[in-house]
């Protein structure tokens, strides 16, 4: 790789440290070759960032727990789709992983944070439509059962 690009990764690593507790930054990846990995795991996931050669002009890859992303987000499409209330559009869309939205001024700190963020607000939206009805139809009222009912949903 570059040596620009090494530059930038290296600072990018020691940015990421200080917020999530990485596993590895590995010079070859475990999913593709010629590929530099950085590996996170944080709450109860692990993050896995392929960047290829051609970063930052091209999104890195991520598997979360060995699943790539634009995969699961398209496995859950009818879910995120009631989330984000347009079923017309393609749910790659709103994610920063998207070639249409990457930036080579995003760095893997801005999509961790991304991914965190969406990942609340689906788990909340699930709650909200799922979890709360279930609760509430079987007269699941007293607040100290709900709190630990609902804890016990936590994605």
């Amino acid at each position: 790789m570059i040596r620009g690009v090494n530059r930038r990764l290296h600072g990018e690593v020691k940015q990421l440290l200080r917020y999530y507790p990485m596993l590895e930054y590995n010079e070859c990846s475990p999913f593709a070759s010629f590929e530099k990995s950085i590996i996170i795991a944080f709450n109860k996931d692990t993050f896995c960032f392929t960047i290829s050669r051609c970063y930052p002009f091209k999104p890195p890859t991520l598997h979360v727990n060995g699943v790539e992303i634009i995969t699961l987000l398209h496995k859950y499409q009818v879910l995120l789709s009631k989330i984000y209330g347009n079923p017309e559009e393609c749910i790659c869309i709103r994610s920063l992983f998207c070639s249409s939205n990457w930036s080579p001024g995003i760095k893997i700190l801005d999509l961790m944070n991304h991914i965190l963020k969406e990942k609340v607000k689906i788990q909340n939206k699930y709650k909200e439509q799922y979890i709360i009805p279930i609760l509430l139809k079987n007269n699941i009222h007293e607040k100290g059962i709900f709190i630990n009912i609902m804890s016990f949903y936590e994605l």
